[in-house]
């Protein structure tokens, strides 16, 4: 797991190796906050999205985290993760739309501190920066949910995740940017 901060570390835009944005099958989008005295709460939103050819991204489709934990916690975090997922398997547990139920370990300390997290799909590589004052040694369970509300909201209509991540519908203006940045990290030759 790598902890980039701007602060700490001038190359953190060079973090995630760009052969992994080229080759990835799609990439996943975490804001986090977690917060606890000793049993912790987790929330948070998600974005992903799908590589449908070269150049080529699927529409977001948006999802919400809640998770619960019991260890040694104390303090508060907001967690940012950035996830390539190697694999159309992860992908399919998006597309099913359901809740998606998890259980990790976690320890994070202290401010700017990479997150190890155990319990992760080995085809999702997690890049994670961590920016609060905590200390987190817990045992988490939760799940993952499509956000129906913000999906209709953002498509004027109801949608599947699979119509989403499968290039049905057509992706919003307002992620162009992030479209053109995920395709020219995509075609750096950098290891």
């Amino acid at each position: 797991m790598t902890t980039p901060t701007s602060d700490e570390h001038p190359d953190a835009h060079d973090i995630i190796p760009r052969k992994n944005i080229r080759d990835a099958k799609g990439v996943q989008f975490v804001v986090s906050r977690l917060r606890g005295l000793g049993l912790s709460y987790l929330r948070g939103r998600c974005i992903v999205f799908k590589k449908l050819g070269k150049d080529q991204w699927s529409a977001p489709l948006f999802s919400s985290i809640n998770s619960i934990g019991f260890g040694l916690t104390a303090g508060y975090d907001v967690i940012e993760t950035i996830a390539i997922m190697g694999t159309e398997e992860v992908l399919e547990k998006f597309k099913k739309g359901g809740p998606r139920f998890h259980v990790d370990l976690d320890v994070i300390a202290g401010r700017n501190s990479p997150v190890a997290q155990s319990g992760t799909d080995i085809p999702l590589v997690p890049y994670t920066i961590a920016g609060g004052a905590l200390i987190d040694f817990s045992f988490k369970g939760g799940a993952a949910t499509m956000d129906k509300k913000r999906n209709e909201a953002t498509y004027g209509r109801s949608v599947t995740p699979a119509q989403v991540l499968d290039g049905q519908v057509e992706p919003p203006a307002e992620f162009e940017e992030l479209y053109e940045l995920l395709n020219k990290l995509g075609h750096t030759h950098q290891a």
